[in-house]
């Protein structure tokens, strides 16, 4: 190549344009445009040498010979060579491998660098034995498709529905709504996007309308409902088994249950005695047959079988949904025996809701000066009936429970004496 004139040498007034020269060594693409510049009235021509860093940079120098320019160049491509010796030394075949590599990964914007990179770390993770695309089938099986993400409050609406058309009782619906609500506000987004810890943390912090931490039994309610869902959302394929299997095992709070309180024979004569019409029927039945107060609430006249000595619990009254027959005592004979109908298909108690019911019992009870024990009705006759009989698969039958509840809660409350005394409470006519 000719020598151009130095920086000092004059065009004469001429303007110098010639073609820009590419410069190559390697993988390393360099150019020199001939341009010029005008100082103090004369114009000079100037080499500019151009090129692109490894980073993507460019980088501009301005010379006043090609021979500058061109030792420019051959500067930044040893430089060049020294940051990427690899691209130097490729032979034809390593070059259209990483062309076309570098195009395989061009929708993803990544760089050659960025996927060997991610490529590694990705295999020094992997357990031994797996490979890298069973990995990924894994992870796809935990992770529902985009096609079938749902919200949380999605979900929460079709477990309701769903149990809503499955005959479950109004109170266990109004819950799981009041529940399940709570945790949809907790997690506005996809139900596949939650971890088991993060469902950890939100049972371990829960807290009530007044800003309180809320009691143990109360979290472990709401972990129960929690778990209900993530097993609905698994049988909808909206979340994986195992992400359900994981949330199921979450060990909820210690519960210490509650001692268990019950009436004393003198308290349920003095309530029995204080009651009158259906209110009484009710209230001797829940003492001495242990139905439940929404039981009692759906008893019909014609399921009381005074000729037979029992009280029928048909499947769609029970909560366990599970027809029982208990046998009525002498002394709830007695008491019901003059009060009831003739009217078999009405109901026997006059609310429409157990709620409702109960409040009565309590407004008998304090009219005596007996304090009111929730869920006392029941819980007396459990433990004073396993007293009496010693036998807690049948006193677990006639409760409708299992042998177990009766022996966490009912076992060793009274005695057989005490249960003798319950089951003579009589009006007082006899």
């Amino acid at each position: 190549m000719a020598k151009s004139n130095e920086r000092n040498q004059k065009t004469n007034g001429r303007k110098a344009a010639e073609k820009p020269i590419t410069f190559k060594r390697g993988s390393f693409t360099g150019t020199i445009y001939t341009t010029s510049r005008e100082m103090r009235g004369q114009i000079y021509t100037v080499f500019r040498s151009s090129y692109y860093q490894p980073d993507g940079k460019r980088v501009v120098n301005d010379s006043g010979s090609m021979e500058r320019a061109q030792q420019i160049l051959e500067d930044a491509a040893q430089a060049f060579g020294r940051a990427q010796p690899d691209a130097l030394s490729f032979t034809p075949e390593q070059r259209r491998d990483a062309d076309a590599a570098m195009e395989i990964l061009a929708p993803f914007k990544l760089t050659l660098y960025t996927a060997a990179s991610q490529l590694t770390e990705a295999l020094l993770a992997l357990p031994t034995g797996m490979s890298l695309m069973d990995a990924v089938r894994f992870a796809a099986q935990r992770n529902p498709n985009n096609s079938t993400a749902k919200l949380v409050h999605e979900v929460v609406a079709e477990l309701v529905q769903d149990r809503e058309s499955n005959g479950r009782s109004d109170k266990y619906l109004n819950d799981l709504r009041k529940r399940l609500q709570q945790f949809a506000n907790a997690f506005p987004c996809s139900i596949a996007n939650i971890s088991p810890s993060q469902i950890r943390q939100h049972i371990a912090t829960m807290k009530g309308q007044n800003g309180q931490p809320l009691a143990p039994r109360s979290r472990e309610n709401h972990r129960r409902l929690i778990v209900t869902l993530f097993s609905f959302a698994s049988q909808q394929r909206y979340v994986s088994r195992d992400t359900a299997a994981e949330i199921a095992e979450i060990q909820g709070p210690r519960v210490v249950a509650p001692q268990t309180e019950i009436f004393q024979p003198e308290q349920i004569q003095r309530i029995l005695d204080a009651s009158t019409g259906s209110d009484r029927v009710l209230l001797a039945i829940g003492a001495f047959c242990g139905l439940r107060a929404a039981e009692l609430g759906r008893l019909n006249w014609e399921n009381i079988k005074l000729d037979q000595q029992v009280v029928i619990v048909g499947a769609d009254m029970a909560k366990t949904q599970s027809r029982r027959v208990v046998p009525l005592s002498p002394n709830v004979v007695a008491w019901i025996a003059p009060l009831c109908s003739d009217s078999m298909s009405v109901k026997i108690s006059r609310y429409g809701h157990a709620d409702h019911l109960s409040r009565r019992f309590a407004e008998i009870a304090q009219q005596v000066g007996v304090e009111w024990v929730r869920n006392g009705l029941r819980h007396s006759f459990c433990s004073y009936r396993l007293a009496q009989t010693k036998n807690a698969a049948q006193t677990a039958h006639e409760a409708g429970n299992s042998p177990s509840i009766l022996h966490r809660h009912y076992s060793e409350l009274v005695t057989q004496n005490e249960a003798e005394q319950w089951f003579s409470v009589l009006p007082k006519q006899f």
